[in-house]
């Protein structure tokens, strides 16, 4: 049987007098490229504290706004992980929107070096794995 590791994630947005820009984080821990904010869940934790949690070691984020819209994902990952003594096969992120009016960012070094706000065609062009611009296509389908 497969185990998955549970997660959460964020398709992070805000208005600018430019359109709709996108937070993207480039990832330098286990693997290097861009990607969206994720992470997973500790033992016994729900979903909106581990988003809550996510948020704020990752962004310093304490207020946005979530949209009702949510998208899960689940993946395979190419060797077996062990975290807090389990092992795990892949992992299951379920990834909302938020809106923030925040620029910018209290950026944790540990995961990532950088990070950018982009428009939604240069997020499908930098994000690195494809379930992360999947999660774009579907999460941002009709939002304005």
């Amino acid at each position: 049987m497969i185990k998955y590791r549970k997660g959460v994630g964020s398709l992070i947005f805000r208005r600018t007098p430019d359109g709709l820009k996108f937070l993207i984080f480039h990832r330098i821990r286990n693997w290097k490229g861009w990607e969206l904010l994720k992470g997973g869940l500790l033992d016994g934790e729900s979903f909106s504290k581990g988003l809550r949690r996510e948020m704020k070691e990752e962004t310093g984020f304490k207020k946005y706004k979530i949209h009702p819209k949510c998208y899960t994902i689940k993946f395979k990952w190419s060797r077996n992980y062990v975290k807090d003594h389990h092992k795990f096969h892949g992992a299951q992120h379920r990834f909302v929107l938020i809106e923030t009016t925040i620029e910018k960012i209290k950026l944790d070094r540990y995961e990532h070096d950088k990070y950018r706000w982009v428009t939604r065609g240069e997020a499908l062009k930098l994000l690195t794995h494809d379930n992360h611009k999947s999660i774009l296509r579907k999460l941002t389908r009709g939002l304005k």
